[in-house]
């Protein structure tokens, strides 16, 4: 009887071992999820910037379509901050509000309503106006109307 005892015993051991195991990669699988999810909002963040960045540099009028663009819930874009980070002034940078679902536009402030992956339409130009050589204009979602 002591025998079948310590049988039971073990086979309930390994059944917590094999909760333990299943759990540990279970975390491990979350993890890497975690992992590759910053990784591609990174990555579409750059991709935003360099476009900005390329649109500037190329002030000829014509609209720079930036495609398939991941954004997070609850991001917000300045018109100062992306000045800025493309060497403009904060007055040469607007926004154009067409509309797109899952954005609000204001003068000066664009946020992401929800996570979407979405295009950015850019156009830069001279003589933006008096104050600005170069003058950028970014749509969310749809393009300039």
């Amino acid at each position: 009887m002591a025998f079948g005892a310590r049988g039971q015993a073990f086979d309930t051991y390994r059944l917590l071992l094999g909760a333990i195991m299943g759990l540990l990669v279970l975390l491990i699988i979350l993890g890497a999820v975690s992992y590759f999810e910053g990784l591609r909002v990174d990555v579409s963040r750059q991709r935003f910037f360099d476009g900005l960045k390329n649109a500037a540099n190329q002030p000829n009028g014509d609209t720079l379509e930036l495609g398939g663009i991941y954004f997070l819930k609850d991001s917000r874009f300045s018109s100062k901050t992306l000045a800025r980070n493309i060497g403009l002034a904060e007055e040469c940078v607007a926004f154009s509000d067409n509309g797109a679902p899952g954005f609000t536009i204001g003068p000066e402030l664009a946020k992401v309503d929800e996570q979407l992956v979405a295009s950015v339409f850019v156009r830069c130009e001279t003589n933006y106006s008096g104050a600005c050589e170069i003058g950028c204009e970014i749509s969310f979602g749809e393009p300039f109307q």
